[in-house]
């Protein structure tokens, strides 16, 4: 179920739209690819996952809206996910490091948060985002998702983004 699996380097992929599956856009192992001018909608988990050390890659002036749509699942269906990470001390860390993602509108009914940025990661710049709160679950969801931005990386530049709750009251923090 992913619309689009990524394993190679110095790919650039442009000016399409990716909707209705399991997941996105999935880069496992790469590197120095452009993801730019893409729309993401209708994933039943995130839209967007840099894992298995994917690094040096840039998302840039993408829509991501409409994910986490399997019943049950909502707080799975976070708009951009980078690294992997169970929240256990003991699990691998996955070093997807020095990712950028801006000038992207991410939002409404992204049901998990906007970003989430894994334990293992480094350098990761969030910058100029537009983000939406509608449809964020909160504590209705498995897991909860209370935040736009979950940090838990090092060294990551969150900076010129304009953070829009939309009346939205499941979110407790900007940025935790």
């Amino acid at each position: 179920g992913y619309i689009l699996y990524l394993t190679g380097d110095h790919w650039v992929i442009k000016d399409l739209k990716f909707k209705t599956a399991q997941k996105g856009i999935m880069l496992e192992g790469a590197n120095h690819n452009v993801i730019d001018n893409v729309e993401v909608s209708d994933v039943g988990a995130e839209a967007v996952h840099f894992r298995k050390s994917s690094s040096y890659n840039k998302l840039t002036n993408c829509f991501i809206h409409n994910t986490g749509k399997r019943t049950g699942k909502e707080g799975f269906g976070e708009g951009v996910y980078v690294g992997t990470h169970n929240g256990h001390e003991s699990a691998t860390l996955d070093p997807s490091n020095y990712n950028l993602i801006g000038g992207c509108t991410i939002g409404p009914n992204v049901t998990a948060e906007t970003f989430d940025v894994k334990s293992g990661t480094k350098g990761t710049v969030i910058e100029s985002n537009y983000l939406s709160g509608k449809g964020i679950i909160g504590t209705s969801g498995n897991p909860a998702a209370d935040s736009f931005i979950d940090l838990k990386g090092t060294d990551i530049i969150v900076r010129y983004n304009k953070m829009d709750w939309e009346g939205d009251n499941n979110i407790a923090h900007a940025i935790f």
